[in-house]
């Protein structure tokens, strides 16, 4: 994890590629965004994307940057089917017809 930094080309460049948070020299702050890119040379904007937008801020404006925490998504459990497995095949299996097992 990298710790908070003063927004300097390099260790942005750091950070390219991860979820940062921005703090913004006029208060305001921008969370959980993908840095896409730093910027090169004479590139003074930084490419973030957030909230399904593309957003450029210039980098005179970035007070500093941070790798934000990842989101926590609960582990989705596959479902089991009421019925469970009938003679080694799977219900999915039986609803598509292809069914492997036994027959009768």
């Amino acid at each position: 994890m990298v710790p908070m930094t003063t927004a300097t080309g390099s260790t942005l460049r750091e950070l390219e590629g991860r979820r940062v948070s921005l703090a913004l020299t006029d208060g305001s702050r921008l969370d959980g965004a993908m840095l896409v890119s730093a910027g090169r040379g004479r590139t003074r904007t930084l490419w973030v994307h957030s909230a399904g937008s593309d957003i450029f801020v210039a980098r005179r404006d970035v007070v500093a940057a941070w790798e934000a925490h990842p989101v926590h998504r609960p582990h989705r459990r596959t479902h089991a089917h009421p019925r469970g497995e009938r003679n080694g095949e799977t219900w999915h299996a039986q609803r598509r017809g292809r069914a492997r097992g036994p027959r009768r």
